[in-house]
């Protein structure tokens, strides 16, 4: 799962995004905060440790795909200027299908005669 790892910052500073639609704060937890993005209604915990921050995709509501949440915490860093700490939010380029003579399709095998005697 995604998240990135900061060092301590105002947290009130989501409330000046308009991407954020909500802010609340964990009434049993006060070191617990949750945002809501206002597009697609994509949830975030922020949990308040004594010298990190962790930020990370609540697991309780439906999420995005793994890199819509990646942008989504890159976002929050590059916007809210965040010191990272540790993050796993890079996007990997997506894997290019190598064509080959050798490769082949399913449909290949169909009607293969082999020459192979038993």
């Amino acid at each position: 799962m995604p998240h990135l790892k900061v060092k301590p910052f105002d947290t009130k500073e989501f409330d000046r995004l308009d991407r954020i639609e909500f802010r609340g704060i964990d009434s049993s937890d006060k070191r617990r905060e949750v945002i809501l993005f206002r597009d697609d209604r994509d949830a975030f915990d922020i949990i308040k440790r004594e010298r990190e921050f962790l930020i990370k995709p609540n697991k309780i509501t439906k999420s995005s795909k793994t890199d819509d949440l990646k942008k989504k915490l890159n976002y929050l860093a590059e916007v809210l200027k965040l010191d990272i700490i540790n993050s796993n939010t890079n996007i990997r380029a997506t894997k290019v299908e190598v064509k080959s003579q050798f490769l082949k399709d399913i449909e290949f095998f169909y009607n293969f005669k082999s020459d192979l005697k038993r």
